[in-house]
């Protein structure tokens, strides 16, 4: 996720100092956040998490994400604190945007065109099967690179507005 982050946010924000936080799987994240979250205190600072769904329950996930974070139910989340949730492989989001994820890997090959690429159950497979060279974190830099803020993902708009909406609140 970082190799596709990092140059998405430097190309589409970059007066943005960021900084991403890599953790070793799901049940690393969630115990970092539970630890870190709650404690954070640094004024001015905004922080997203992003966390794959793999097939969950994402309301459950991002209500288990708030707990951990130390947010009330029903309060809402701080206005510096965002959580998203990746349905499901943050390769659905290359799906967003299929000619041009198709023209950055250099397939002859056109994908094919998903409503909402959201739905697709192991993107990640339908990658290797159109492009069977596909690698994860090599490829997900070549993509941060080439694909706009666009795409018919919802999850990957619900990110990228987010991203907005706090580089936008004032400090």
């Amino acid at each position: 996720m970082e190799a596709f982050l990092t140059p998405m946010l430097q190309r589409h924000f970059p007066e943005l100092d960021f900084l991403i936080v890599v953790h070793e799987g799901k049940s690393d994240l969630q115990q970092s956040v539970s630890r870190k979250i709650p404690r954070w205190n640094v004024p001015n600072d905004h922080i997203i998490i992003l966390h794959d769904n793999d097939r969950g329950d994402c309301v459950s996930l991002k209500k288990k994400l708030q707990n951990l974070c130390g947010i009330s139910p029903g309060s809402g989340s701080p206005k510096n604190l965002k959580i998203r949730i990746v349905i499901q492989e943050l390769e659905a989001w290359y799906f967003g945007q299929p000619e041009k994820t198709a023209q950055a890997l250099g397939l002859r090959k056109r994908l094919k065109h998903h409503a909402n690429p959201d739905t697709l159950v192991k993107p990640s497979n339908l990658l290797r099967k159109s492009f069977p060279d596909f690698q994860k974190v090599s490829h997900a830099a070549i993509l941060g690179n080439e694909l706009t803020l666009e795409s018919s993902s919802t999850s990957f708009r619900a990110f990228w507005s987010a991203v907005k909406e706090l580089t936008k609140s004032p400090d």
